[in-house]
């Protein structure tokens, strides 16, 4: 018979102090996509503000694009002939703008190109740093992205976008400490900015204070009831605090705000399996999929999903696809070990297993199922070993 192995999924990726296997971890302020859509939305308004010389005429009107409303192509057809006049005063802002479009396209390349190019024209343009800055952010060279914000704050020590896309930096790099101090100047400077509340809160749950993390999220969500990032952020609190059923309603506010938000349905998915709501959790993991095929762990949460309802066929498909997707997720490696094991695949199981405590030397867990499969296979003394490390490291 073989030995049952632990189906919680636990391990890198998740927050500490909660259901690791039921919350959504520290959540980036968006997914990619969304972020360069945010993010070039933001910039485009501050660079829609900036004035021009003369007249503008329609290609100036079209590149600047103060109505938000215009396609991104057409933003980078107006940009690229005013571009085009080498008597044009305004060129670094037409290669901000043009940059910022790129940006927008997902295209960070020609962004980082772009911005660069202002930057030539005008080594005094704040904006220019900022926007540079954040095309490196969205790439995750965060080294050239500090290094830009820092300067577009030294030229303009009042930035709000600065301050904020520092922080996001930060952030995802998990130096929060470095990351609530930005947020906070942000506030200071901004007091009525919600979503800096709202990255604020989340780098506090991320932090394990999720009384100061829950307190900003609601102060967030008062100034803006309609930030849908605030109410995935505060269902993951009520999520890590066991309160399936809020965190729930919260993440069904930020489906029913943005139907498009393929984080909110991952999260929520994670909630129905805490609950053992298998199918439920296939299903939004399957829409958060559909919203974005590239969301790796989606596909090992679904995975899982699979696994718990003896799908065994399914879950593997979904890990091999969630590994192809992410080689050095050790939680998909934990589970498709899991799956290998209950069908008796032992060798491959240890296999899986191995990656995971090689990719992560403190999941107890995955150490723990590898001692489950060596004890399977007679090897008592591995299966000691790997018991006593899980439990030195508090499984």
């Amino acid at each position: 018979m073989l030995p049952q192995t632990d189906m919680s999924d636990d391990g890198e990726g998740f927050p500490k102090g909660g259901d690791e296997s039921s919350t959504c971890g520290f959540q980036p302020f968006q997914k990619p996509a969304t972020r360069r859509l945010w993010v070039a939305s933001m910039l485009f308004f501050a660079l829609s503000a900036m004035t021009v010389e003369a007249q503008e005429p329609q290609t100036w009107t079209e590149c600047l694009n103060r109505t938000q409303r215009l396609p991104v192509d057409t933003i980078i057809a107006a940009c690229t002939a005013v571009i085009s006049e080498p008597t044009e005063s305004g060129r670094a802002i037409a290669f901000m703008l043009r940059g910022n479009a790129y940006q927008a396209k997902g295209d960070l390349d020609h962004a980082i190109a772009d911005h660069s190019e202002a930057i030539r024209l005008d080594p005094n343009a704040s904006l220019a740093f900022v926007a540079r800055g954040t095309a490196y952010y969205l790439k995750q060279d965060y080294r050239r992205a500090i290094l830009d914000l820092n300067e577009a704050l030294r030229l303009d020590p009042r930035s709000v976008l600065a301050f904020t896309n520092r922080a996001n930096t930060y952030a995802d790099q998990k130096d929060y400490d470095h990351a609530i101090a930005d947020y906070t100047e942000v506030i200071r400077l901004d007091p009525q900015f919600a979503a800096a509340f709202a990255g604020r809160g989340n780098t506090y749950v991320a932090r394990g204070d999720l009384d100061r993390g829950l307190a900003d999220i609601n102060e967030a969500i008062r100034l803006n009831p309609g930030l849908a990032a605030a109410f995935v952020y505060r269902g993951n609190v009520y999520s890590i605090q066991k309160n399936y059923e809020r965190a729930m309603a919260d993440y069904s506010e930020a489906i029913w705000l943005d139907t498009k938000n393929a984080i909110a349905y991952y999260c929520r998915g994670n909630a129905h399996l805490a609950k053992g709501e298998h199918d439920a959790a296939i299903t939004d993991y399957s829409q958060a999929i559909k919203l974005d095929p590239s969301y790796a762990i989606a596909y090992a949460s679904r995975g899982a999903a699979y696994h718990a309802r003896r799908d065994n066929n399914r879950a593997r498909a979904d890990l091999n696809e969630a590994l192809r997707l992410d080689p050095k997720d050790a939680t998909a490696y934990n589970s498709r070990g899991n799956v290998e094991i209950a069908e008796g695949h032992l060798d491959r199981a240890i296999a899986d297993y191995s990656t995971a405590v090689r990719l992560n030397p403190n999941f107890a867990i995955a150490f723990k199922n590898r001692a489950n499969a060596y004890a399977a296979k007679g090897e008592r003394q591995r299966a000691t070993a790997d018991l006593n490390e899980a439990r030195r490291l508090g499984q």
